[in-house]
């Protein structure tokens, strides 16, 4: 992100302020003080009118080929890969395998350590990480979770399954909602260690904050089953959730979205939720403390202030978010054949006019 912003403000001069916060800065309102000073008032206003400029703006920059590092070859294809705790977690039709990192600050950039060691024999759907925890949806095989119990050792992934199916996984919180058919869904409770740590263990990177100061202690002290009303079980092609709401795609493209108690349960009213229909079913989602991320096999869309906001409308190799960084917690990452896009949201955002065109550029969104 360094290299970017130094990119990016050579060519873009004018929006240095905002292309500083946006890519490197992107904790800037992260503590009392900061709110205190930017958070309110004229000066929340000078930011917001000065994001909201460069938003109107597409930024463009050619990366030089030599910047890129190759830090792993696998084979292909590559079911998921998931970065946490500064280590890299790749999954492929062989299984899984894991890479340790290390950040070089002299010369800005990851090192690794070590190469790829295999960590899981079977082929992963998808892959998910929190609280020092990897969560590997395996399909048939079942849902399985390993352990970064030391920092500087190799993760171990127990070999019992934690639910006999699943094809992805969502946290809710602490919690974990294991996903094994479009309408079957089960409730994980997760038990966390009592003591909240003063320095965070897990690492996003070595210049970023650490991103969990609580870990999980047991996975999976408890398992419900999470029954959609009937109405909708039959027709339903994708779900997918965030701390506070399940949300159903079906098969006609609408989507529907349900309150998620604390206790597992799903609430009994329905909301309708705004969808961009006719780009058939998801393949992932990833939920922000500011929308729903939804990506389809051609595009990407964001839920935002319940409008729809196009991140992509091309097809990506991946599209990654960063919830587990206060710096880059607003970042959106697509990783197309040719480029990079990378999408910033206006931290704290105002709330999107009665007027705004969802088909046109959000003016929030900075990419």
């Amino acid at each position: 992100m360094n290299s970017l912003c130094r990119v990016l403000v050579d060519k873009y001069p004018r929006h240095e302020v905002v292309i500083r916060l946006a890519t490197v800065r992107g904790d800037w309102l992260s503590n009392a003080q900061a709110k205190s000073v930017y958070g309110s008032g004229e000066m929340q206003a000078t930011l917001v009118r000065l994001w909201k400029s460069a938003a109107r703006e597409k930024f463009l920059v050619d990366i030089p080929l030599m910047s890129w590092r190759m830090i792993a070859n696998v084979d292909l294809p590559v079911q998921d890969i998931r970065f946490y705790a500064m280590r890299g977690f790749i999954g492929t039709r062989g299984g899984v395998s894991e890479i340790r990192l290390k950040f070089d600050e002299v010369n800005d950039r990851l090192e690794t350590v070590g190469g790829l060691e295999r960590i899981f024999e079977a082929k992963p759907l998808s892959l998910a990480s929190k609280g020092g925890e990897l969560l590997i949806s395996a399909g048939s095989e079942g849902l399985f979770h390993g352990s970064i119990a030391e920092i500087n050792a190799r993760s171990q992934v127990s070999l019992v399954p934690a639910a006999p199916r699943s094809v992805r996984t969502g946290w809710a919180g602490w919690d974990t909602v294991n996903y094994s058919a479009p309408s079957s869904l089960a409730y994980i409770k997760n038990e966390l260690n009592e003591t909240v740590e003063e320095r965070r263990r897990f690492l996003y990177s070595a210049t970023d904050e650490a991103s969990d100061r609580r870990s999980i202690a047991q996975f999976a002290i408890a398992t419900s089953d999470m029954l959609p009303p009937e109405a909708l079980s039959s027709n339903i092609a994708y779900g997918f959730n965030t701390q506070r709401y399940v949300y159903f795609v079906m098969r006609d493209g609408s989507c529907n979205a349900l309150t998620l108690k604390r206790d597992g349960e799903l609430g009994v009213r329905t909301k309708k939720v705004p969808t961009r229909r006719g780009r058939g079913t998801p393949i992932s989602s990833a939920s922000f403390d500011f929308g729903v991320l939804v990506e389809y096999f051609a595009s990407a869309t964001l839920l935002i202030h319940d409008q729809i906001v196009d991140i992509e409308q091309r097809p990506s190799i991946a599209i990654r978010t960063f919830p587990g960084s206060r710096r880059f917690r607003r970042c959106i990452l697509s990783t197309g054949e040719e480029s990079l896009g990378l999408s910033v949201l206006l931290p704290k955002p105002a709330p999107v006019p009665a007027t705004f065109d969802p088909t046109e550029s959000c003016p929030d969104l900075l990419q």
